[in-house]
């Protein structure tokens, strides 16, 4: 869930602040002024000087050159010689001018030698004062305790001793009565001394109460419980004795260095940096659980260092589970817990309530401690895992917040429960399964399982009960040494299985013997493929920094995922990732994703130096896959696509697709097209392609080409005829290369194949009652093959109850697309069509997007045209019930379109596609979401106004001139309408197909006739000598004999002389001439295809065979009497001959027969590709063993190996370490003479003696001699053996080795002894001289007890220091704050042979004490206040301060706010103090932004002077928030107050008044005759206008002036809370309202159910219709085309409207009618 990185808070940096009155920051809320820490590079050093961790400035030269800009003050190493790498190279920099803090960063960050500069944070404490709005309703009790389910946890254990929770705070109360026997020795990290207490104005509350939460003194009698109970509590203060939270940081270290289990961390800040990252990994690697509070800001910005990695990040919960209203959020939460109305200890002796995330974390912190005394073997990971596992889900409180507040809230006996696994005696488990797993090449699995021990006992025995599917089980006995809480890998014996899917299962049985304790953690199971000719494939991913945005996944070409991996995790150098995959033979796509959007570039980032890299190989090593983007920066993601190929298989031709046919077609005759593959290891250069349709011969096509390994290619085949209907079209590949196929896998393919031999004929229509789709043909395409078009049944629809329904509801694969697909249908002979259907489809929620698409097709199917769509891309919707969650089914019609609810029954006109003979329509569903609705179909109706045309016959066809034995299809082109069709080809052979295909038997001319049909009539058409059958070409290869490699070349030969030879190996295509040479060994095919109108292929294989080679093998020199041996050569078939050959077909060679002497030995290989060699065999009767002297040796000479005159004997004697090589190691054989032997075995070998001399080489080692001082007497050296010479500086005596340290003098000596003679040896040493020295310490002036530490100097370096307040011996470091007040002996000592002592006597003097007496909060009009302090003498300063000497305070001048007091005595041991006082301005007054207001006006806000006060009156709120509404009408007064030390009060009145509601009465349709009337509204006295209002004031209207027509009425009332209404009046002729006719349009019948005729004739060519309800409302609207005056009929449909008046409006006639 973790985090955000530094190089996003670069580019986007987001602070959050939060203000404290204890102390602020002038440059930045969240970091400490003044302070930039750095670290340096891992290859980078600079050599300094520290004192007690103060470096000199001037001895670093990038700070030296930065000290004057920045007024640099100290630079400090934060820890000096850590164990930590990162942390011992990480310093800090403290300046006065810290404005320019960004700049000294940016300076820093240019210094090579720096791997980072950054601020250094500010943290904060997480309490939340209890204001108003946080109530407690606990009543002060440990509802927290209750809601987590202590008391069970407690049941189970109440917790360990020995298990430390450290507490990091602002300061901590150790004495408090409920933590003073739970508390360890702790630590201040920011004075470094072993008091954790508060100082100052930091009291220690916040810690004191974090410290009850984790563990209070429980079941005392006394004060509270605690979760963690009998835990350890290890208090490390990180507070400064004004507040400030600026050890944070140390404090951990400190903690993980001292035994912490657990650290707690109520605390913290929204700046991010490395060193707090660096930090927190440190502690989590040294074994310490980090737990931090999220924030009490109510946002879901990151807080650190609950926001850094390896922390678990806690928010805060109410008594109902919800968010406690401070709490922050956001994805980036671990878990939660109760942090609302938290009761715990205080800083004196009591109790308090508070609240806040830092109250949550401490309550994870202490389960966390009883977690860990209940389940000691966990692993750390363990708990975590526990803790998060067992939380109690929270999302229904927190409706919005899901997947906001982590795991959910802490459950501490559930959690407990889940460590269970580590609580047993005996409780062995099987962990994981290691192998098998995923895709496995071969078909051997290796069985690897993880066996884990639970319990507390070793483990020593256990039985692993494993299975595969369909198999029998098998017991495996392990046994060992297994320590509680340790893990071992267990290899299982091997098992073969054929290709196909499986299951394994492992669990353990019998731990030592007994029966196991937890058998829920037993059981590991595994599914995984045989894939037996698949490669063994690696994935390789190295990332940058930032592994955990990097994902990457392989598909297959169908989608299908393989597998994934990512992502992985941060660090700060390149991290390499190996993932196994086994893989069949075939293309696949590689994707790898980046979610921050720069690939692995992250060498562009502060922090960063590495950019990643990425590989695919396969089992040869080979890269099939290798990143290409320039420093990696890919973006977002990229892919690649790649192929596999075993490297083992020589010949694996596949097929990996079937372009044509596939799903429907028109035509009878087709030509497939495929795309081939050769996944084998070498080119594949012919195969055979077998393919046809279910219940026809299959057709076999021999292709050749030269594809190479891993390469792809599309083949089109030979037309073939489908009859029948479905059709299944198959398709495989044999004999690739003339062999046998090694992967059959992948060698076939069978698709669907819907043949529309004609098409439908309109008028069409389909209502599903026949509940099958082949009724009308209908096709349906599933892709993903689950889910998809059914005929299910319903109601609410004419005729039946079947439907076709699309389940959108069980639908949970996104993005699916499934089609309902209508045969062909001709278009021909109409004038107008329509499409139409009913619908009916419910909404799940306001988030559904499923969509509806209805498209057209004029070729087939091949490509479509959309005609309509709903909701695909999210907007728009057809539904035609309520959004409702329940599984819908229509039930009525008015869950259909026909009802009155959402979407009408849709329409579609198909008038622009009418005179095509072959149109589908395709009803396609989009799953646009796992949450759906179903969605039906019914009546799809295709009809329209039929042309009454009689037919015209016509036709063509795919070609005229065609070979015997080849297809023509037909294709007809007759109009309009047709409806039955009749052929005639010419050659006795007829069809009714409307296209049918035909094969001529005999050559020839043929004419061809057309006979059709439609409603009209019918018509013929003949073609004459329309279709050329010509006879076919004919050729025959001649025979082809084997062809050796090294022939130059053959010429093959045909029977036919015209045409042209092709395939491997042919060099001319014309000659025919074949060169082997460039195929190389095997069986070739090759074809010759003749040139003439109907050309012929014929195909014919040349055979190659290598070139033998009879190179004889060496036999070496043999005895007479050996017996027979074998000769052999490199290739075999040939004849041996030579004396001694016995065996001339095996080579058989008697050295007896041959005798003595060298004797030639011949081999022949016969045949066209023949060779023959001969070589010498040596026979032998005696083999000579002599060996070659050797000369004397001394006993440390290296090792030789011994000679002899013939090779292949056997050593020995002392000192041969080797018996085969003859080495001789004369120190092994020591001194003396040693007899060696030397013996060649067999009859006609024999032994050889020779005598070495070993001479004694004596041993000249020098006796080492300590450092000595050059005033020292002369010494005697010493070595092993005596008679050597000594030499070298200093040596006065060669013989006795006397050395002198004053003659040779200070420095290093090198001293030589040699030792003369047969075997001369020497040895030598150095003998360093050290000077005098000299111990004098210089005398030190008194010193003031807070003057920091001084580095005392004496004459000589290099002595040690000691006496009261040395804190550094080696560097005489002298703290006179450790020393106290007083005079202190001071010694300082030089070891060693030159050593010297001295001492002195140091005075320390106390500090003044410049305390300032507390001032409490001051009214800015209280007038002037003298301040004090404990002593006098010093000077005044701060905002405020107007008397520097006197202390006088003017809070006038100060103005309204806290204001920072400094009290600073300047003479000797003087000292400076700081105070905050506070100026309290309460500004009461407020204006409001309206003085009026209507009931109705809705909410304004009131914003006064100054915030915080109270606000008061009728109507107001607390936010200052005037509700009219709630207020009432009149005058309301409103107040705004502050009450307390400085009240201030005012008052302001305002007027609300009542809304005013406008209507109008009612009127009847008036005629255009009638006389004028008055119109009347409520209230009175508003205007009216209009058409036909005469006045305005009294409302009379003259129907006469208005005219026939609907008018729009006003009637306004004005002011304040006025309101208007609008009325529409009905003007008519008012002829009549029966029926009647006009000379312009009639209607009947009136009064009428909804069908209306409408006679009329019209001036102009067209008219709009418009139909207007009784209030004018436009409810209709249509055209009448028409002119001449000629009368015209329509006929109108108005079934849907409402029973009532209407009135139908034609040019300027007005008519009305009623709907019953």
């Amino acid at each position: 869930m973790k985090k955000n990185y530094l190089r996003i808070l670069l580019l986007n940096l987001t602070l959050s602040f939060f203000t404290l009155s204890i102390f602020s920051q002038t440059v930045y809320e969240s970091y400490q002024d003044g302070i930039v820490i750095f670290q340096l590079k891992k290859n980078s050093f600079f050599s300094v000087k520290s004192k007690n961790r103060s470096i000199d400035i001037n001895d670093v030269d990038f700070v030296r050159n930065l000290k004057d800009a920045y007024n640099i003050k100290s630079l400090t190493q934060l820890h000096p010689n850590h164990k930590d790498f990162n942390l011992s190279r990480t310093f800090q920099i403290d300046f006065n001018n810290i404005k320019l803090i960004d700049n000294l960063i940016e300076n820093l960050n240019t210094v090579a030698e720096i791997e980072y500069a950054e601020k250094k944070e500010l943290h904060k404490s997480f309490l939340t004062p209890n204001d108003p709005g946080y109530v407690n309703s606990t009543n002060n009790g440990q509802w927290a305790l209750f809601k987590i389910n202590a008391a069970q946890a407690w049941d189970l254990s109440t917790g360990n001793s020995n298990v430390v929770v450290a507490v990091t705070d602002n300061a901590i109360n150790v004495n408090h009565p409920d933590l003073v026997n739970k508390m360890l020795t702790g630590y201040d990290a920011v004075d470094q001394d072993n008091d954790p207490t508060g100082c100052g104005s930091n009291d220690g509350f916040h810690g004191s109460h974090v410290s009850g939460i984790v563990g209070a003194e429980t079941n005392n009698n006394a004060g509270i419980a605690s979760i963690g109970y009998d835990v350890s509590i290890l208090p490390v203060k990180i507070g400064n004795c004004s507040g400030s939270l600026v050890a944070g940081y140390e404090g951990i270290i400190w903690a993980a260095d001292n035994g912490a289990d657990v650290i707690n961390m109520s605390w913290g800040g929204s700046g991010y940096s490395n060193y707090g990252q660096n930090v927190c990994d440190y502690a989590a690697n040294a074994g310490s659980i980090l737990i931090a509070a999220a924030g009490n800001d109510n946002v879901s910005s990151i807080f650190y260092p609950a926001g850094y990695n390896n922390v678990i990040s806690v928010a805060s919960t109410t008594t109902n589970d919800a968010k406690s209203s401070f709490s922050n959020y956001g994805t980036w939460i671990d878990i939660s817990a109760p942090g609302s109305s938290i009761l715990s200890c205080n800083a004196s002796t009591g109790y308090q309530v508070t609240q806040g995330t830092s109250m949550a974390s401490p309550l994870v912190a202490g389960l966390m401690g009883l977690m860990k005394s209940y389940a000691p073997n966990a692993s750390n990971q363990d708990l975590i895992n526990c803790l998060y596992s067992s939380a109690t889900n929270i999302d229904g409180a927190n409706s919005s917040y899901v997947n906001q507040l982590g795991a959910g809230r802490i459950d501490a006996y559930q959690a407990l429960l889940c460590l269970n696994a580590f609580s047993y005696a005996l409780d062995a488990s099987i962990t994981d399964v290691n192998s098998p797993s995923n895709s496995i090449c071969g078909t051997t699995i290796s069985p690897e399982v993880t066996l884990r021990n639970f319990g507390s006992t070793t483990l020593n025995s256990v039985d692993i009960v494993y299975q595969v599917t369909n198999s029998a089980s098998q017991t495996y006995n392990w046994t060992g040494s297994l320590a509680s809480g340790q893990s071992v890998s267990v290899s299982l014996p091997s098992q073969t299985f054929n290709a196909g899917s499986y299951t394994f299962t492992a669990s353990t049985n019998n731990p030592n013997g007994g029966s196991d304790q937890n058998a829920s953690n037993d059981q590991e199971t595994s599914n995984f493929n045989i894939v037996p000719n698949g490669d063994n494939l690696n994935v390789s991913i190295t990332t940058d920094c930032y592994g955990d945005e990097i994902t990457w996944l392989i598909q297959d070409d169908n989608g299908n995922t393989i597998i994934s991996g990512g992502p992985y995790t941060q660090n700060s150098t390149n991290q390499t990732y190996n993932t196994p995959v086994c893989l069949t033979p075939g293309c696949y796509d590689f994707f790898i994703n980046d979610t921050y959007g720069d690939g692995m570039h992250g060498s562009q980032w502060n922090g960063c130096s590495v950019d990643g890299d990425y590989n695919i190989q396969n089992s040869n090593g080979t890269n099939l896959v290798q990143m290409t983007a320039p420093n990696g920066d890919f973006g977002n993601g990229t892919s690649h696509n790649f192929c596999v190929v075993n490297p083992n298989i020589a010949n694996d031709a596949s097929l990996e697709s079937v372009t044509s046919p596939n799903g429907p077609t028109c035509n009878s005759s087709v030509s497939p097209t495929i795309s081939l593959a050769n996944y084998g290891s070498q080119s594949l250069t012919s195969v055979d392609i077998n393919y046809g349709f279910n219940g026809t011969a299959i057709q076999t096509f021999n292709w050749t080409g030269n594809l190479s390994s891993g390469q792809a290619t599309s083949v089109t085949l030979p037309n073939v005829t489908i009859t029948g209907n479905p059709q299944s079209f198959m398709v495989y590949t044999t004999s690739p290369n003339g062999s046998s196929d090694q992967n059959n896998s992948n060698d076939t393919i069978t698709n669907q194949v819907i043949f529309f031999a004609n098409s439908l004929p309109l008028p069409f229509s389909e209502d599903f009652e026949s509940n099958s789709f082949s009724t009308n043909s209908w096709l349906v395409e599933n892709p993903d093959n689950s889910i998809t078009w059914d005929i299910v049944s319903t109601s609410g629809t004419t005729p039946g109850n079947k439907s076709a329904k699309l389940n959108f509801y069980q639908y949970t694969q996104l993005g699916q697309r499934d089609r309902l697909i209508s045969s062909p249908i001709n278009f021909n002979g109409y004038t107008s069509l329509d499409l139409s259907f009913e619908h009916a489809y419910r909404r799940f929620d306001q988030n559904s997007t499923d969509s509806l698409i209805v498209s057209i097709s004029t070729d087939c199917g091949q490509s479509f045209v959309r005609l309509f769509e709903l909701g695909e891309d999210g907007t728009g919707s057809f539904a035609t019930a309520y959004t409702n969650t329940n599984d819908f089914t229509p039930s009525q019609s008015s869950d259909w379109c026909m009802g009155t609810v959402g979407a009408n029954c849709f329409t579609i006109n198909l008038d622009s596609y009418i005179g095509n003979s072959s149109v589908i329509i395709k009803f396609e569903g989009y799953n646009a979401g796992t949450n759906g609705n179903n969605l039906f179909i019914d009546n799809i109706n295709i009809n329209g106004n039929p042309s009454l045309i009689p037919p015209t016959s016509d036709f063509n066809s795919s070609s005229t001139n065609l070979c015997l034995g080849d297809t023509v299809d037909f294709t007809d082109l007759s109009t309009p309408n047709i409806n039955t069709w009749s052929w005639d080809f010419g050659d006795g052979s007829t069809s009714t197909q409307q296209n049918p295909s035909h094969v001529y038997t005999s050559s020839g001319t043929y004419s061809v006739s057309l006979t059709v049909n439609n409603a009209v009539g019918s018509n013929s058409t003949t073609k004459s000598n329309y279709i050329v059958i010509n006879n076919n070409d004919l050729a025959t290869i001649g025979n082809i004999d084997p062809v050796c490699i090294s022939t130059s070349s053959v010429n093959l030969t045909s029977n036919n002389p015209n045409g042209s030879w092709s395939g491997n190996g042919i060099s001319n295509s014309t000659t025919g001439s074949f060169d082997p040479s460039l195929v190389g060994v095997g069986n070739h095919p090759v074809s010759f295809t003749t040139n003439g109108a109907c050309p012929y292929t014929a195909t014919a294989v040349v055979t190659v065979i290598a070139q033998a080679d009879a190179t004889i093998s060496s036999t070496g020199q043999i005895c007479i009497s050996d017996g027979t041996i074998t000769m052999s050569a490199a290739s075999s078939g040939g004849l041996w001959s030579g004396n001694g050959i016995t065996n001339t077909t095996n080579g058989t060679f008697d050295p007896a027969s041959a005798g003595a002497g060298t004797h030639t030995i011949t081999y022949n290989i016969a045949g066209a590709c023949g060779d023959n060699d001969q070589t010498t065999v040596n026979v032998v009767s005696f083999i000579d063993p002599t060996i070659t002297a050797t000369n004397p040796m001394c006993s440390n000479d290296a090792a030789i190996n011994l000679a002899s005159l013939n090779s292949g004997g056997t050593w020995s004697g002392n000192g041969i370490t080797n018996a085969s090589t003859g080495t001789f190691d004369p120190s092994i054989a020591g001194n003396g003479s040693h007899v060696i032997s030397y013996t060649i075995a067999g009859s006609c070998g024999g032994t050889d003696q020779e005598t070495i001399v070993v001479n004694n080489a004596l041993d000249p080692t020098i006796t080492l001699v300590d450092t000595v001082c050059v005033n020292s007497t002369p010494i005697n050296l010493i070595a092993a053996s005596s008679s050597g010479v000594w030499s070298g500086n200093g040596i006065t005596n060669t013989t006795n080795g006397t050395f002198a340290p004053s003659v040779a003098g200070i420095g290093s000596h090198i001293i030589q002894y040699n030792i003369s003679g047969l075997c001369p040896t020497s040895d030598q040493i150095t003998i360093v001289v050290e000077g005098a020295t000299n111990a004098t310490i210089f005398p030190t002036n008194p010193i003031c007890i807070n003057n920091g530490t001084v580095s005392l100097n004496a004459a000589s370096p290099n002595g040690v220091w000691a006496g009261n307040g040395i804190t550094d011996s080696i560097n005489g470091v002298f703290d006179p704050s450790i020393a106290g007040v007083g005079n202190h002996n001071i010694s300082y000592t030089i070891a060693g042979a030159c050593g010297n002592f001295d001492q002195t006597t140091i005075q320390v003097d106390d500090v003044q004490n410049s305390t300032i007496n507390s001032v409490g909060p001051l009214c800015i009009n209280n007038g002037n206040v003298t301040l004090s302090a404990a002593s006098t003498g010093g000077n005044w300063s701060g905002n405020g301060i107007i008397d520097p000497q006197n202390g006088t305070f003017d809070p006038v001048q100060a103005g309204a706010g806290n204001h920072v007091i400094t009290y600073a005595i300047t003479s000797y041991c003087g000292s400076v103090s700081s105070q905050s006082i506070t100026v309290i301005e309460n500004i009461a007054t407020f204006v409001f932004p309206f003085d009026t207001l209507c009931v109705n006006s809705g909410n304004m806000t009131i914003n006064p002077t100054q915030q915080g006060g109270t606000w008061s009156g009728n109507g107001v709120n607390s936010n200052g928030v005037f509700n009219p509404s709630s207020a009432g009408s009149g005058t309301h007064n409103i107040s705004y107050s502050f009450s307390g030390q400085c009240a201030s009060f005012h008052t302001e009145s305002i007027v609300v008044l009542d809304n005013v509601i406008a209507s109008i009465n009612y009127v009847e349709p008036l005629c255009v005759y009638d006389s004028i009337i008055t119109l009347t509204g409520s209230p009175s006295g508003g205007t009216w206008s209009g058409t036909g209002i005469l006045n305005a004031n009294n409302g009379t209207f003259s129907p006469s002036n208005a005219g026939v027509g609907i008018h729009g009425i006003t009637y306004t009332v004005s002011g304040l809370c006025g309101d208007d209404d609008i009325s529409y009046l009905s003007v008519d002729e008012c002829t009549n309202i029966s029926e009647f006719s006009s000379s312009y349009f009639s209607i009947f019948p009136n009064p009428s159910s909804g069908l209306l005729t409408i006679n009329y004739k019209l001036q102009s060519t067209e008219q709009p219709l418009e139909i207007y309800n009784s209030v004018g409302k436009l409810v209709y609207l249509d055209v009448l085309n028409g002119g001449n005056e000629i009368m015209n009929e329509k006929i109108i449909h108005l079934g849907k409207l409402e029973s009532g008046v209407y009135f139908i409006k034609v040019e300027n006639l007005i008519k009305k009618v009623i709907i019953n």
